[in-house]
Order: C-alpha cells, then structure tokens, then sequence
C-alpha cells in the first residue's frame, strides 16, 4: 500500500449495513448472542497481513475493536476485498486471522466470512490504493469519469471537435459491467440464506449491469457528443483507443468485470450472484456527466492566486514568493520564463491536502506591466533566485523541498541541487526543454529553431519587435484553429482554449518581445553539462516527457538527465508540451507517488509509461511547427 493515507474513516457501505440491520452498533460491529459482525475494507485486510507480519502497530478503528472483541464469539466478517474470492487467498486470510487473533484452526472453519466479489457501484471506498485520498469515487464515478475524461480533454483544447468527428461506440460484445448495489448486499444479507450459512466463505457476484456500449451511449449523450457506430474511417481513433485503455484499467482496478474464474475446490466455497434489481445507473451517470459539462462551459484560465489559503510573502532579501498549504512536505515549484506561476493552478491544487506548496513570486507579473523577470531576466538572476529559494525554506522552517519544473525551468531546478544538495530531496522535470544544447544527442525542434531566430533579429534589431510579435500572435492562432480530421498538428497537441492567452503572453507587444527574447537568449546559453559522470548521486530525478510533445526534444532531455543521475523516466501517451496543466491530476498522482516511493515508484496509470531510454522513435516531433512556449 502507499505511504502517507489518512486514518481509515468508516467504510460508507459500514454505515448501510447498520442502517440495514437495525441490531448493529456504530463502526459496522454488532455482537448477538456470542456472534460479531465486522465490516473490512481491503486496507483493513492489508493491515492485518502487516500485523501478522509484525509490521506496524494497529492503527485502523475496525482492526483494534477486532482485537478487543472476545474470542468467544462466533466470528462472522463482511470483506470488501474480491482477492479472497480466490481459494489459496481465502486460506492465506484464515492463517492470518489466526496468527493476529490467536484463533484456533477449529474456530476459524466456524467462521462466516462474506467476500464482495465485485465492486459496489453506490458506494464510495475508502482504501484505494493512490495516495490521494481526493481521487477516491464511487465505482460507478470512476467507470463515468473513464469515458468523460477523455471526451473533456479533448473539448477543452477543440469544443467543437466532436461536431466534425463524431465519438466511436464499441461494439455490442465489447463487454458487461458488473457492479454489486448496496441494497442488493444488503438484502442479501439480511435473508434467511445468509443467515442459515454460518461458517465458511461466501462470494456475493453480481449480475451484469449494463454494457459498456450503453455506458459510452449514455456518457456521450450527457456531454451532448455525437456518436456513430465503430468500424468507419475516423479521426477519433486515438480517442477511441484512449477510452478502450481507460475501460480496461478501472475494470481492473475496481474488479468490475466478471469474467472466467477459478473453479472453486473447497466445499467451504460458496458462491451467490445478486442482481441489481432497480439500480438507476443511467440517471447518475447522466447527472454527473451533465454537472462536468455545465463546468466545462463556464470553464476560466485558473490563478495561482486564487487558490484557497494562498499567501504572498517576502524573504529578508526582498523576493516575493506564494506560499499555499499546510503539508508536512515542502515543494517547490519552478515555471517556465515568460509564463506566470497561473500554468500550475490545478497541479497545486491537487497536492495541497499532504504538501506546502511554494513559488517563487514576481510582483510585476500581477500589475500587468511586463512579463515575469524571475528567470533569465538579468545574468545575476540565478544566484539570486537560489538564494531567494534557501532564505524561503529557513524562514518557513523546511530543511528540505522537492522540487517539480516545467519546461525550460528544468535547468533552474537543476542549478538548485547543485547549489544545496542537502536542501533538495527531489528533482521533477515535467517536459523540460533544453533548447540550445549542442553538445547532446537530439536537436533543437522546427518551433525551437524558429524561435530563436526571431528572437535574435528581435534582440539585434529591437524596432522589429512589433511585426516579429504579430507573426507569432498569426502563427499560434493558425495552429489552435486546426480541427476535425486527425489534423495536424493532433488534437492532443493544442493548447487549451481557455488558456492559450499564457502563450500569447511574450508576444502581445513589442515591450514583452523585447524582454523575452533577452530571456530566452540567456536561457539558451545556460548549458547543464555534468562535471562528473553521476554527478547528481543518489538524489531521486524524475523525468516526465509527452509522447505528443512536438516543441521540445524528449530525447535530449533524457540524454541530459542521464548524464547528471539516474533518472526514472516517464512517458505520457497523447499528452503534448502543455501536460502540466492538461494533465494535472495524473502527474500529481505520479508525483505523490514520486515523494512517497523514489526511484522505487511505479506507474499509477497505463498511460504512463516507464521508459529506460528513449529511442528517436519521433522523429515527427521535430519537424512540425506547433504554438506553445518553451
């Protein structure tokens, strides 16, 4: 399980069961002439295979009620964990029940033991394994969600694609969803065939659902998105592929399909399917895929500083910098230049219940004047920006802070653990651009090279920023208006519509294009050679790029890193250079996995993949033009 969860709270499902049966007391206990009835969640069956080990000390309320329990009550155990549907895992359970309760094997084969085979749709768990407790949903959510996010991902960068491209529905044989219902457990539960079973196992399945065709037909009609039948030519096949991965793996995860299973060999095995009787599932889907879509169209750039709890502060030397958050844990966030600290709104926000969150601030980006001058505005700029970073972290009484940066603020964040090795306990580079960095394998992209171009006539011809402005402005809104037909650029590739303003940002006057071109150009010149092989150590580095980045190199990028450490790199399929705000809720849970496991840290997601290195497998990305900032 992952470091770092809240205390168990009481499973909701708990709360039903004593609203179903009026004999139970608070936190899913009932004890009637010698028996006990105790609800567990899969956390709480992890916590007993860590007791038995002699690997923690009992936390969870439902495990120490357990222990206090006398054993001369008969046992009977309600288990939402479909693991122990299986017979070798069920005995394995046994063993461990008796090693932490000191049941005798006679006692134990009196025991009931009740198995959800499959996942409660109405009900919302609380033993996921992410970290992020925010991101735990009911089963029917999730499997909503799996659909709904792609369709929205996409609408935030093209709202009228789908208009052009209508969303493929799966086949009729793509596969049932099968979901438990909390009055079907309990109903169960509460008859007279479970009542009569008392000692053994008993595997509640459930019945089909609905298919996943109708669950597609009735998310797709709730995010008003026209459908067509699979099988002609379509420029939604990423998307299709997309949500088919997103099928696969809440079905895995939440154990939603009822496929092929192990013939049961114990006659101490018994198996009951439930139907779901009345369950309105459309209705919920409905409702909340029509309460996203009312937010999509109401949908606004977000604001750092409109975060809840944000702070502006200032270090002894003058610096400002946000301050948000309450978490044991500090990280720092270090941007790209020429962008405000607005790009990391919805990352923050998804860390905020476990970290503090800090960046550094620049007065003048919220007066309007100018751009932001934190970064590669003057050639102190550095120095100054690490020692704004240590007075910071003394002064808010960290000793040390991860770091996470975004494209061309990669080589920020790798000057500050140079500079204080003992301060930074991670390094994050999400999409970090190395533009200018000869002396590596990969090159500088066809957006890089134009770029720089113009920036230099700009910095060498100052009167020709106007004109160079506009042409970038006329460039960036060519490529966001590409639409329908797997367009190039891909879909995937733009920016989102409500905030493609931010890369506007450097060219909306010849003021802001004269001092971005200055920064850019000292950016450029700033070179991260390694002095040593390894220099960076033991330090953990993650290196996170976008399949779909065609601004910047991701093979240089891991060529850099690997020069400097040992990076864990990270792929992130049909993401572009803007992932850090399309994509904010995965790379937040991969980076909370990140801060809690190290290099040890495994993917939470199939669209995340692990690379080791990375093979000029793209060669495309270099060789389209594409808006962006780098």
């Amino acid at each position: 399980m992952s470091t770092g969860m809240a205390e168990d709270r009481v499973h909701p499902l708990a709360f039903q069961f004593a609203r179903y049966c009026e004999r139970m007391a608070g936190g899913g206990r009932v004890a009637e002439g010698g028996e006990s009835t105790v609800f567990l969640t899969k956390r709480d069956v992890s916590a007993l295979c860590a007791l038995a080990n002699g690997a923690c000390a009992v936390q969870s309320p439902t495990i120490q009620a357990l222990l206090r329990r006398g054993r001369a009550e008969r046992l009977r155990l309600v288990v939402d964990d479909p693991l122990l549907a299986m017979h070798e895992e069920y005995g394995r359970f046994l063993q461990i029940l008796g090693v932490v309760f000191g049941y005798a094997p006679d006692t134990l084969a009196e025991a009931c033991i009740v198995v959800l085979a499959n996942a409660v749709a109405d009900c919302k768990a609380t033993d996921s394994d992410a970290a992020d407790s925010n991101a735990v949903c009911m089963p029917l959510d999730a499997l909503t969600d799996s659909i709904a996010n792609p369709i929205f991902e996409v609408r935030r960068r093209a709202d009228a694609y789908f208009e052009c491209e209508p969303l493929a529905l799966p086949a009729d044989d793509t596969g049932d969803m099968h979901l438990l219902t909390v009055e079907s457990v309990m109903a169960w539960l509460a008859s007279d065939d479970a009542s009569t079973r008392v000692s053994g196992v008993h595997v509640l399945r459930a019945d089909a659902s609905f298919t996943w065709r109708a669950l597609v037909q009735t998310v797709a009609n709730a995010a008003n998105v026209p459908v067509r039948d699979a099988g002609s030519e379509s420029g939604t096949a990423t998307i299709d592929a997309l949500i088919e991965q997103e099928r696969r793996h809440v079905a895995e995860t939440l154990a939603l399909d009822d496929g092929p299973h192990e013939a049961q060999t114990s006659n101490a095995i018994h198996v009951h399917r439930l139907s779901p009787g009345g369950f309105d599932w459309r209705s919920l889907v409905t409702y909340r895929v029509a309460t996203r879509l009312g937010s999509h169209c109401r949908r606004t750039a977000p604001c750092f500083g409109k975060l809840a709890g944000v702070q502006r502060k200032s270090t002894r030397t003058g610096l400002s910098y946000l301050r948000v958050g309450n978490g044991h844990s500090a990280i720092l966030l270090v941007n790209a230049f020429g962008l405000s600290n607005d790009v990391w709104h919805d990352f923050a926000h998804a860390l905020l219940d476990r970290f503090t969150v800090f960046a550094i601030d620049d007065e003048t980006e919220h007066e309007g004047a100018s751009l932001p001058r934190i970064y590669y505005s003057t050639h102190d700029a550095l120095p100054r920006f690490t020692e704004a970073v240590s007075a910071m972290l003394s002064e808010e009484g960290y000793e040390t802070c991860h770091v996470a940066s975004w494209c061309g603020g990669a080589k920020y964040a790798i000057e500050l653990a140079r500079a204080l090795p003992d301060t930074i306990a991670s390094l994050s580079l999400f999409a970090p651009s190395f533009a200018g960095a000869e002396d590596h394998v990969g090159s500088d992209s066809v957006y890089e090279k134009n770029l720089h171009t113009m920036c230099k006539l700009v910095d060498r011809t100052p009167q020709a920023a106007q004109s160079m402005a506009k042409s970038m402005i006329a460039l960036l809104e060519r490529q966001a208006n590409a639409q329908g037909g797997d367009p190039q650029p891909s879909v995937f590739e733009l920016a989102d519509s409500a905030t493609v303003h931010w890369l506007h940002a450097p060219f909306l006057s010849a003021s802001n294009m004269v001092e971005y071109s200055r920064q850019l150009l000292n950016f450029r010149t700033h070179h991260i050679v390694a002095r040593h092989p390894n220099e960076l150590g033991d330090l953990p580095v993650m290196l996170v790029t976008g399949k779909n980045d065609s601004m910047t190199c991701s093979i240089r990028a891991h060529a850099i890193c690997a020069d400097l450490c040992r990076p864990l790199h990270f792929e992130l399929h049909h993401a572009s250079h803007h992932l850090i705000n399309q994509n904010s809720d995965l790379l937040a849970h991969l980076m909370r996995a990140f801060v809690a496991d190290g290099p040890a840290t495994a993917s939470p997601h199939p669209r995340l993949s692990r690379a080791s290195t990375l093979k000029a497998a793209h060669p495309e990305h270099n060789e389209t033009v594409v808006h962006g900032e780098i």
